[in-house]
């Protein structure tokens, strides 16, 4: 089930104020041209503060239309490569 704004805002009010919450709201929808409501700009700031703990699983755990939080470490970064597409 998903969370609403305020509900999210529970989980980090003793990182930032409610003020702080709603005006990073505003500008990240406006920084994406609209594309994002409320409740998911919500859910992207508290995901980056690592408080969205409601759907984390394992690799081995994921399956098909499951909703989930993905945490992942890079632990290797190896050479680029170049390439070119063929018929467009």
């Amino acid at each position: 089930m998903h969370k609403t704004k305020n509900e999210l805002y529970d989980l980090i009010k003793d990182i930032k104020t409610k003020e702080e919450f709603e005006v990073e709201i505003k500008k990240r929808i406006e920084e994406n041209d609209n594309l994002f409501d409320e409740e998911t700009v919500a859910l992207f700031i508290v995901d980056e503060l690592g408080r969205n703990k409601q759907h984390i699983y394992t690799i081995s755990e994921l399956q098909p239309n499951i909703d989930c939080t993905l945490f992942g470490k890079i632990i290797n970064i190896g050479e680029s490569k170049s390439f070119e597409r063929r018929n467009g």
